[in-house]
Order: C-alpha cells, then structure tokens, then sequence
C-alpha cells in the first residue's frame, strides 16, 4: 500500500516530528515511554488521566487526547481534569469541539481522519475507532508518520479486549502495510496468542486449565471449612467468657453476702 503524502494537521502548540510515542496507562510498559524523554526526534502523545499514573511525562508531551463528551468526564469520571487542562500551556489538547475556556484545546479533525482511514482500508463504511489509543493511532497514520511506538496499551481486560483492542490491531497492520514502523512491546498483550492454531493442542492446554481451577476450588473449599472450624471454636470461646463471667458474679456476690460464724457467748 502506499504512502502518498498529506499535509499535516498543524495545531497551535508543541513540536512537530515524524516519530511519535502513543502511550496509555498500563503498567506493564507505561513507564518504558521515559526511554524517549528529551529526544528531540520524537513527539510523546498521552491521553485523559496520564498525568496523575505517570506524571514525569507531562512537560515531554506534544500532544494530549482527551476524546470523550466534557459533560460525561465532568460528572461521572474526574471534575478535577478539565481544570488541569485549563492551567496548561505547552501542548495540544485535541477534544471532540473546541473548548473556549482552555486554550490549548483544538477540534480532533475526525471527518478528515476518517475519510483517509476508510479511503486507505477502501471500505467506506470503516468506523473500527473503538478507543481514544484507536484515534491516536489514526491521526498518526494520517500524518504519514514514519514510525510509532506503542506504550502502556494491554488491552487485557475484558473491555478492552472484547471491543476496544480489534481497532488498535487493525491500526498496527495498515500502519505496517503502508511502510510505517510500528513498534509494541514484548510485554505488551496486543499480538499475542496463546495458541498456534491447529498446531497447538488446545484440549491438552484447556485440560490443564480445568485441572488447575479444580485445585484452585479444592483450596478454597478447604479453607472455607476451616474458616467454619475457626469461626465455631470462635463462637465457643466467646460462649465460654460469657458464662464464665456469670459463675464469677455469682461467687462474688456469694462472698460479699457471707457474714462468717456467729459469735459464741459463755
């Protein structure tokens, strides 16, 4: 595929290079970003909350995403993010609209986007932009970056895994078909497999899995019994220092009420 250049989206604030770092938040290579740190060949684009999980990164970013409705952020998420964004002066913040009361803030040029994404994939109906890592991705490609790096994108959990994590592969491999050098992680679980299919022996590989979980239910089982052990010696106890506590009332009271033999008179 190739590599037919466009001009680039030029915004207000932050360098502008050909090698760009797309970093998000999982811990596993997160923290690798900072290898790029003062290389002045590469840009640092972060997103959302980065700046609380990491934030060494903020003065080396070029470029933040900050890509959901400002309403939904404000009420369900982190009222405290927007403020942050207002305060800073040292790079590009892309939202959905520009945003009046913070300067740094242009519009996420997503018709433009879009329309290359889908021309390159020649599907005009593509809209596999399923994260905010996914636009990133996107705008890269767009800009005929010549290469990326991928930091801090898992996508392990089910979320993303299910619906968030199709979009970024399918943006590794028409970055990599159109010559641009995409880099993720060893660490990283975004190309990986468990299994080499048909080769790999998936009911060997399950039936381990099984018997691993039958253990696991085994020990769980077991200490659920002996939390009932301890629970009901607990109970003893406790029933012990209660009736324990009335035999020494009683033979209290019994020796305070003892008034000793009577006195014999000749």
């Amino acid at each position: 595929m190739g590599r037919t250049k466009v001009e680039n989206m030029e915004a207000p604030i932050g360098r502008r290079c050909k090698k760009v770092a797309i970093c998000g938040t999982a811990p596993s290579t997160m923290h690798d970003v900072k290898d790029l740190f003062g290389k002045e060949d590469w840009e640092i684009w972060a997103l959302s909350s980065m700046f609380r999980a990491i934030p060494s990164i903020i003065p080396h970013v070029s470029r933040w995403f900050q890509l959901h409705d400002r309403t939904v952020i404000e009420v369900n998420r982190d009222p405290h993010m927007w403020p942050w964004f207002a305060h800073q002066n040292h790079f590009t913040l892309y939202t959905q609209v520009q945003e009046p009361d913070i300067p740094i803030s242009v519009a996420y040029p997503r018709d433009e986007v879009m329309q290359d994404i889908r021309e390159l994939s020649q599907d005009p109906g593509f809209r596999l932009f399923t994260s905010t890592p996914a636009w990133m991705m996107a705008l890269a490609i767009h800009e005929r970056m010549d290469e990326i790096s991928l930091y801090g994108l898992d996508m392990a959990s089910i979320q993303e895994w299910g619906f968030e994590a199709p979009g970024i592969r399918y943006f590794i491999g028409l970055g990599r078909g159109m010559g641009i050098k995409v880099n993720v992680p060893h660490k990283s679980h975004l190309l990986k497999s468990a299994l080499l299919y048909g080769y790999d022996d998936s009911v060997v590989i399950g039936a381990k899995f099984r018997n691993r979980i039958q253990n696991l239910n085994q020990i769980i089982r077991e200490h659920e019994y002996a939390e009932q052990l301890a629970h009901d010696e607990k109970l003893k106890a406790i029933g012990g220092v209660e009736n324990m506590k009335i035999i020494e009332k009683d033979f209290m009271y019994r020796i305070n009420s003892f008034e000793g033999p009577s006195e014999i008179k000749e």
